[in-house]
């Protein structure tokens, strides 16, 4: 029996508690802005995916680091007579990767599928009950509790960043305090990338793009690397504050208040050893 709704009267963690406590077998789908698949088997997650053409099984594996850029453009090359269906097999076949390998890079897969749902989901969704993926398809197997728990704090930690960093079409530029040593012990290779990334040319925003980072992640290392004084907000050329002779008339830009937002929050929420 199918059951659908909007995603307005009901969110993707309500939706994903009600499969679990009926112990539900069957694919849930959202057909909003962000489209997906979620495959559950009575109260395990087993299997999620877009269903937009984006993140085949090649890009999955390689996302996982267990294949590089030039091994996919050559796997691609022979393998573009497989079904899709069955590359999985083909991969292990061929020694490419092993079945460790599949697993983990399935298992990374689904839970960043899961956690983008919970975060962007919107409009309808419908659960068709008894529906299973292809057979030839990877599945591991995740207890929806896990996943709930997991959900209801990354909308928490959502809202906070939000709030820290509610602004991702603003500038950032480094500061003295970008040093080797800053390199090597506060800061991931990620982080780094982001950070050299900010020239006062480049938008947040912009930045992710290039980087292949999600909202979620960009505003996380924005707010850490703020945090540490290893970058700092640009502050708006001159020119574009209105030429006015009240300041009581003027209301602040989006980029102001941006600026405010994040400078309060710092200064509130600064710790050591964050």
């Amino acid at each position: 029996m199918a059951f659908n709704g909007n995603t307005e009267d009901f969110s993707p963690i309500q939706i994903l508690n009600l499969i679990r406590l009926t112990l539900k077998t069957g694919k849930l789908i959202f057909t909003g802005t962000y489209p997906v698949e979620i495959f559950i088997s009575e109260g395990q997650l087993i299997y999620a995916t877009r269903h937009t053409g984006e993140g085949d099984l090649l890009q999955t594996v390689q996302a996982a680091g267990k294949l590089t850029e030039t091994q996919v453009e050559k796997i691609r090359q022979q393998a573009a007579g497989v079904n899709g269906a069955w590359l999985g097999s083909w991969l292990l076949e061929a020694g490419y990767i092993t079945k460790a390998d599949l697993a983990q890079s399935i298992y990374r897969q689904v839970w960043h599928t899961v956690y983008e749902t919970i975060l962007q989901a919107d409009g309808q969704f419908v659960f068709e009950e008894g529906a299973l993926p292809a057979l030839a398809v990877p599945i591991t197997a995740i207890d929806l509790r896990q996943v709930i728990d997991q959900g209801e704090r990354l909308l928490q930690d959502w809202d906070e960043l939000n709030m820290a960093v509610p602004d991702l079409d603003i500038t950032l530029q480094t500061t003295a305090q970008l040093t080797p040593t800053a390199t090597r012990k506060l800061m991931s290779k990620t982080e780094w990338s982001v950070a050299i990334a900010c020239n006062a040319q480049r938008t947040i925003r912009q930045i992710a793009q290039v980087l292949n980072l999600d909202d979620f992640k960009m505003r996380h290392i924005v707010y850490y690397l703020l945090k540490i004084g290893v970058v700092e907000i640009v502050s708006p050329p001159a020119g574009d504050k209105p030429d006015t002779p009240s300041e009581k008339s003027v209301q602040p830009s989006g980029f102001e208040r941006a600026f405010q937002n994040i400078r309060s929050s710092l200064q509130q929420q600064a710790a050591p050893g964050w």
